[in-house]
């Protein structure tokens, strides 16, 4: 799991704003992520104890990323590598989303599009997808 507080995605829970699919072949990946769900934990609070702990387990509920209101997102994985990019692609769904608002009204993909994308993005092989992305992360950090 990664808990991190990226503030463009914590403006949309404050505000109870949804993520809007506005892009599609540009990350296939992210559009599978948004349309899978993101879970939501409503408190703004930090998770301290096991009451807390079970409670956010339960508003997590097996999804790969939940919004935590004022406060978060925390992402999970099989490995830290893929809960990390979880939570950037969930940062860079914000940015645009935030970004898209500035300019205008933004428009969701259609359920078209988003069809013939998810169905051809499952297609792919993934795994080598995460290793690709991870590298490249990483080469940006300079490590």
């Amino acid at each position: 799991m990664v808990h991190v507080h990226p503030l463009t995605v914590v403006l949309f829970t404050i505000c109870n704003k949804p993520l809007l699919p506005l892009f599609g072949a540009y990350d296939p990946s992210s559009l599978r992520l948004l349309m899978e769900g993101l879970a939501s934990y409503p408190r703004s609070i930090t998770v301290s104890n096991e009451k807390l702990g079970a409670e956010f387990a339960e508003a997590m509920s097996g999804k790969a990323a939940c919004l935590m209101r004022g406060h978060g997102i925390t992402t999970a994985g099989a490995e830290v590598e893929e809960a990390t990019l979880t939570a950037i692609k969930l940062n860079e769904l914000a940015e645009v989303n935030y970004r898209a608002s500035l300019l205008g009204k933004p428009e969701p993909i259609s359920q078209e599009d988003i069809d013939i994308i998810l169905g051809s993005a499952g297609r792919r092989k993934s795994a080598t997808h995460s290793v690709s992305n991870w590298r490249y992360y990483c080469k940006l950090l300079g490590e």
